[in-house]
């Protein structure tokens, strides 16, 4: 019985899916969202190996390399512009 119930939730589910009109617009809407996620990623990662050098540098040689500290700042920012960012945002 369980089987059978089972399947028909799948069967359903499937041809809510393959008659979707707006299939093809959530997919592109998906695809945009997912792009969106990797350049956040990419400018985080950006963000924290400048970081991670900037902070090794002023521990390790007990120098502040102010063109490196712009370069983080610059990093930063980007990362708060962009679509990823949680805080301030409003969609």
């Amino acid at each position: 019985m369980d089987s059978a119930l089972d399947r028909r939730i799948q069967q359903d589910a499937f041809e809510k899916w393959a008659l979707d009109p707006d299939g093809k617009q959530k997919k592109a809407q998906a695809a945009r969202e997912s792009e969106a996620a990797m350049e956040f990623y990419s400018k985080a990662r950006q963000f924290v190996e400048l970081w991670q050098t900037f902070a090794s540098e002023l521990n390790d040689k007990k120098t502040f390399n102010a063109k490196l500290a712009k370069e983080v700042s610059k990093a930063f920012h980007e990362l708060e512009k962009s679509d990823g960012w949680p805080v301030g945002r409003q969609k």
